[in-house]
Order: C-alpha cells, then structure tokens, then sequence
C-alpha cells in the first residue's frame, strides 16, 4: 500500500505547464464576453483548490469551466485575470515552458505572472473574484448527462446548420436549438 503525502502550498502562487495552461484556456475562452462594459466578464476565474485548477469562462448567456490538474496540493483561493491579454500572454511563449501565478491580493488585487524558463515577467491587474457571477446547478432536474458518439453528434448538426442564421437580428435565429430528453436530441 503506498501512501501520497502532499505538502499544501500556503502562498498564493501555483505552477502549471504551459500547454496545460494553454488548453484550459482554449476549452473556457469563447464563453468570456470581451465587449461587455461588466469588468468581470471580460476576466477568465482561476480557482485553486486542493490539486484542482478551474478555470471559469462566463457571459450572459453560457458559462464554460475546465478544470486542469496540478501536481501538488494547494489552499484555496481564486482570481480573476484579464482573459485576451493573458491569452495572448501564453500563446507567446512555448509549451514546454512552465507558468508560475503568483496573487497579491493586498495590491488592490493586482496578479504579478511569471513564466519561468524565461526571463518574462508580467504584472496584470485583476478584478475581486467575488464580482464574477456563476450560474450553479444544484437540481438534478438542470442536470442531463447524455453521452452521443462524435459522429452522430456531428452529422446531425450538419444536417440542420443550413437552416441556422448567421446574422439575423433575431438572435434566436442564429443558431440551432437542441432539444435534450433522457433518450434522445
């Protein structure tokens, strides 16, 4: 029987591959509302928690959460950081970089962003992880798991997008509505 012991980190700081960093980002990223006047809105959350980062994309009208794992334990705290900037931040630099974050929240919540293994260092400022709204689903009643193969997934959007608008101004229009029971879309 083999035993794990995690040292919990107690700084406000983790450390993560960058392709991990990079990936995350990209799952949660079209659901960050860049035009919103809302400053949350247009932030990416970062929450830590335990060997757990969830990154957490949102506006009006979807929200988007990945979760990454890391590779030791740490306390729980969050953030949120300016989604095109660090975007652009993490693209720049290689995969197989690792990205240090380091949260000072007694700076007016700025986010000081080192990347190690190179000599680049960022300081952006972030906005109160509390203003960043979040849609819970606590009743199984908002809870369907259903599980399609890709290529049916796939065929059957195909054989509908024809129909959808692209730039009507009846938003409703411009998309597909997928009707979920237990069995079936």
């Amino acid at each position: 029987l083999t035993h794990l012991h995690y040292r919990v980190k107690t700084m406000n700081k983790i450390t993560i591959s960058n392709k991990d960093l990079s990936k995350g980002i990209s799952a949660i990223y079209s659901a960050v509302d860049l035009k919103n006047v809302d400053k949350s809105l247009n932030h990416i959350k970062f929450s830590v928690s335990g060997s757990t980062l969830t990154l957490t994309g949102y506006n009006t009208e979807l929200q988007l959460i990945s979760t990454i794992p890391l590779y030791e334990m740490y306390e729980e705290f969050s953030f949120l950081i300016p989604a095109r900037k660090f975007k652009e931040l993490v693209s720049a630099i290689p995969d197989s970089a690792d990205v240090s974050i380091h949260v000072n929240h007694k700076e007016m919540f700025h986010h000081t962003i080192t990347y190690s293994g190179s000599r680049a260092k960022y300081k952006l400022v972030g906005v109160d992880p509390s203003s960043f709204p979040f849609i819970e689903l606590n009743d199984k009643e908002d809870v369907i798991d259903l599980t399609v193969p890709a290529s049916h997934f796939h065929y059957g959007l195909m054989a509908v997008s024809d129909f959808s608008a692209t730039n009507d101004v009846r938003y409703f229009l411009n998309g597909v509505n997928l009707v979920i029971t237990d069995n079936s879309i």
